[in-house]
Order: structure tokens, then C-alpha cells, then sequence
């Protein structure tokens, strides 16, 4: 898939005008809501992804090698940290969401759109102010789950907090809009 540039180097970068720091606390994601309903309201972590690029190294006679420029920008995994509801319906949603894509893996990308099912979802996180603004997107471009992780039930603990499970996601690219 070719991506467009977005960023044209001959530009200044704008100036430093907000001396505020990013909270981590908000946050709101928003997944494909007709599949999705509960994923949208129990995500409490999201790691954003790293990048990094793929740096060729050309031979040069008596000097060895040469590092050029990097020609392929290299997505890390998306993870998010989910409450389980008392119905599960958080867990549930991402362990179908998971199943569905292996079930139907061996189905081209045609035959997945004849029955409306499409594995991939976009994943949109609208970072906020501290006034509840939106600040910046981040849209996560063909999401697919990788692998939903486990949480441990316990009979023997007083100070009950929420279960979380972890969740990871494949992802094309990301776009900060």
C-alpha cells in the first residue's frame, strides 16, 4: 500500500505555543460501533505504537558499508488495557472479534465483503485538553486483534479492583490528524 507524504521537509515546523503537558488520563477511542459497542467505553490504557525505519546499507569498496536513508516506516503493535464488565461483554467482543478473523482467514477479501464481514477496523483516539477539547486524532488504520491476553480471578483479595485484560492489535499505519 503506497502512502502519501504528509509532511513536506522544506517547511519550518510551526512554533512552540502550548507550554501545557499531554495528560495521560484523556482519552476517548472509538472503534466500529455497530461490532464494537463495548470496547469504546472500557479501554482505560492505550500504548501507542512505536516507529521505527528500515535503514539500508549500500557496499562501498575500502570504506564498508554505507548507511542511506530509510526506506520502510515499521509499525509496532497497538496495545490497550480493557476493564471486564460484570457481563463480560468487553471480553467477549474481542475474543469473538479474534475467532471470527481466524475462522475466516482462508476467505478472499471479496467474499468477506459479500457476507459484511470485514476483519479489519479502524481505530480512532481523540486525545483531549485539559478543558475536554480535542486536542489531536490518532487514527490507527486496519486494525486487526493479535491476541487478547489473560486476567486472573481471585477469591482471596479485600481490596477488589477491576479486571483488565490486555489487548494487541496489528496495524497498517497511524495518521495524527
Amino acid at each position: 500500500m503506497a502512502l502519501q507524504p504528509t509532511v513536506n521537509l522544506m517547511e519550518e515546523s510551526n512554533a512552540l505555543t502550548n507550554y501545557n503537558f499531554l495528560k495521560p488520563v484523556n482519552f476517548h477511542i472509538r472503534i466500529d460501533r455497530k461490532r464494537f459497542k463495548n470496547l469504546e467505553f472500557y479501554a482505560n490504557v492505550v500504548n501507542h505504537p512505536g516507529v521505527s525505519v528500515t535503514t539500508p546499507t549500500l557496499p562501498v569498496p575500502r570504506l564498508g558499508n554505507l548507511s542511506v536513508p530509510g526506506d520502510t516506516l515499521n509499525v509496532d503493535e497497538l496495545s490497550m488495557d480493557v476493564l471486564v464488565d460484570e457481563d463480560m461483554n468487553s471480553y467477549i467482543e474481542m475474543f469473538n472479534w479474534l475467532n471470527t478473523t481466524v475462522q475466516s482467514n482462508y476467505k478472499t477479501k471479496q467474499d468477506s465483503i459479500k457476507e459484511n464481514y470485514i476483519p479489519e477496523s479502524d481505530i480512532t483516539i481523540s486525545i483531549l485538553t485539559s478543558h475536554n477539547n480535542v486536542s489531536k486524532i490518532v487514527k490507527y488504520i486496519d486494525c486487526v486483534p493479535t491476541s487478547v491476553g489473560a486476567f486472573t480471578l481471585q477469591s482471596n483479595v479485600t481490596d477488589a479492583q477491576p479486571l483488565v485484560f490486555p489487548v494487541t492489535f496489528r496495524t497498517s499505519y497511524f495518521e495524527i490528524i
